[in-house]
């Protein structure tokens, strides 16, 4: 059995079920590792020991057939992980990470996803551009109930992090999230802090 757990976040917590529901993707092709689609069902990630994995309960293999592809042939895939939210706000699956790509050239017998390793849910990308006298923040939204942006002018311990953006609402998927704040003469740092 293959033996490599999604992981929340912090790189240290299993990926488990919660009010939002987090579902596993398998994506394939046959011809490119740039032209993947999806196949199989949608799968949920289990809870207690068996947090990080997707399937059944209890735990089993789940078989995926692949059509059209032939043995000796080389297939390429992915995992991607989604968080459904539509039991809280209607119609809201959010992508929330995924595996590198890899690939395996297809046997007769049943095959595990060769080479498939543990990776972590991608945290949102702040995207920084100065505009006029102004600094432009930007992030994708990912599902998050709410959202802090702070900034600090200095790094050095004690960190005294000021709160210049708070978002306390659900929104949509692909929208993006812009604060404006104004140019200092000194260096900003800024982080962004997520709840679910």
């Amino acid at each position: 059995m293959l033996d490599a757990p999604v992981y929340d976040f912090d790189e240290v917590t299993r990926l488990g079920a919660r009010e939002g529901l987090f579902l596993a993707a398998l994506y394939v092709s046959a011809s490119s590792p740039d032209s993947l689609t999806p196949v199989g069902q949608v799968m949920t990630f289990l809870t207690g020991t068996n947090a990080g994995y997707w399937g059944y309960e209890p735990p089993q293999p789940v078989e995926v057939t692949l059509s059209g592809v032939s043995l000796g042939q080389r297939v390429w895939y992915k995992v991607l992980v989604l968080e459904d939210l539509s039991g809280i706000e209607e119609q809201r699956v959010f992508l929330l990470g995924q595996s590198k790509v890899y690939s395996m050239v297809v046997t007769n017998s049943v095959m595990p996803l060769v080479g498939f390793e543990s990776f972590s849910l991608t945290p949102e990308e702040l995207r920084i551009r100065r505009q006029g006298d102004q600094v432009m923040i930007e992030w994708d939204y990912r599902g998050a109930r709410q959202y802090n942006l702070e900034a600090t002018g200095s790094l050095r311990p004690p960190v005294q992090w000021q709160t210049v953006f708070t978002r306390a609402s659900y929104g949509d998927p692909y929208e993006v999230i812009s604060v404006t704040n104004a140019l200092t003469s000194t260096p900003q740092f800024y982080r962004l802090e997520r709840w679910r």
